[in-house]
């Protein structure tokens, strides 16, 4: 079916129906290029209501949504909300399975009461009842949202929008989303024991359940995960310890796994004669440090991961390839990363000293005021 959007044709979307969708082997989904003009024409429809300021009930607290921050502003918020020292307590979650269990027909009832047109309603009912193909395997989709598909993430916000709501007015609290990730900050034990309960209630109307393995609650003291970071305290004992971020257990275990691989491949690329040098490795993991800045994790605290990964992955090597590559990145590339850490807090440190010196000789040129003897 061919699709053209124009102003003659308002309710050219009543009639439309999602063709088959190729499934690949990761599980994306890959639409035609007709569907994929009504997929773009939804995902503005959704965005241009979640972004209105009259209808900013709706996602409000969704960091995922395009202007809204992303990772970066919302590790940062809870970093700032962790050192205000009001928030003792946290409750870190997500749904299990969040995109494979949204459920079609409580999604749709939730645009139609949201206010969403009946086109809207209509095509986003024929994109989540759509007949997918996977290893020659035709089968009709009966819940979940496709993944990979442009109109995803502001469904996924819309459908926890009930929980959204319902934490966001329990006072004293503080509620942050990424997607199917929340955190939920409280100031008191019972507070958080409220919320929970209500968690528990909203996720079951929706046909939803928590992470089991995802899921921490209790004293923010103890450190948690958080978009694969971990928040923890400079010192737990005390409660108005400066929060600090650092990579999470996950992405330091999953950094471990792939530095591994990429050692043993740049091993027997040496042995072939194929390696002139570890810039691939390099480059590699320049992105990944550049990735953990990207999330709000400082320079020192991923360089110092990166540093006891590879002495890890040395230690550990049978290889003696993978053990001398492992130590010459450490001596060449972690050592000069850490001089230019070095140098840019140098750096910032004689910018000020400088700037407060000259501010001091304008101080001293500024002719000192009499002294009145009458006050004497």
């Amino acid at each position: 079916m061919k699709f053209s959007r124009t102003a003659a044709q308002p309710h050219s979307h009543s009639v439309w129906s999602c063709g088959l969708v190729s499934v690949s082997d990761h599980g994306y989904e890959s639409f035609v290029d007709a569907d994929l003009s009504v997929i773009q024409w939804l995902n503005e429809q959704l965005l241009q209501r979640l972004h209105s300021k009259e209808e900013r009930h709706i996602g409000s607290e969704c960091y995922h949504l395009k202007g809204c921050g992303g990772i970066n502003k919302a590790t940062q918020d809870v970093k700032k909300l962790l050192s205000s020292s009001q928030y003792p307590y946290v409750i870190r979650s997500d749904a299990k399975g969040y995109y494979a269990h949204i459920r079609h027909h409580k999604l749709v009832a939730l645009l139609n009461d949201n206010g969403f047109s009946r086109e809207v309603c209509h095509v986003t009912t024929q994109l989540c009842q759509r007949m997918t193909v996977r290893g020659g395997i035709y089968s009709e989709s009966k819940q979940g949202i496709p993944l990979g598909c442009a109109a995803s993430p502001a469904l996924a916000a819309i459908y926890l929008s009930p929980l959204d709501n319902a934490i966001s007015k329990i006072p004293g609290v503080k509620y942050l989303r990424y997607m199917d990730d929340w955190i939920i900050l409280c100031p008191s034990r019972w507070k958080m024991r409220l919320t929970v309960k209500l968690m528990h209630q909203i996720l079951d109307t929706l046909g939803l359940r928590v992470h089991p393995d995802k899921t921490f609650i209790g004293r923010v003291s103890r450190g948690f995960d958080f978009l694969g970071v971990q928040f923890s305290s400079d010192d737990s004992s005390s409660p108005l310890a400066t929060p600090t971020i650092q990579p999470s257990a996950v992405a330091q275990s999953r950094l471990h796994e792939r530095l591994d691989k990429h050692l043993s491949q740049a091993a027997q690329l040496y042995e072939q004669g194929r390696l002139h040098s570890l810039a691939r490795l390099e480059l590699y993991l320049t992105h990944w440090l550049r990735y953990q800045k990207g999330i709000g994790v400082a320079s020192s605290a991923a360089l110092y991961t990166l540093r006891k990964t590879l002495q890890s992955l040395c230690s550990e090597a049978t290889d003696v390839m993978i053990h001398t590559f492992s130590k010459m990145l450490t001596k060449t590339f972690l050592n000069q990363q850490q001089q230019i850490i070095i140098y840019e807090n140098t750096h910032n440190k004689e910018s000020m000293v400088s700037a407060s010196s000259k501010l001091r000789s304008v101080s001293n040129d500024i002719p000192q005021p009499s002294r009145c003897n009458c006050l004497l």
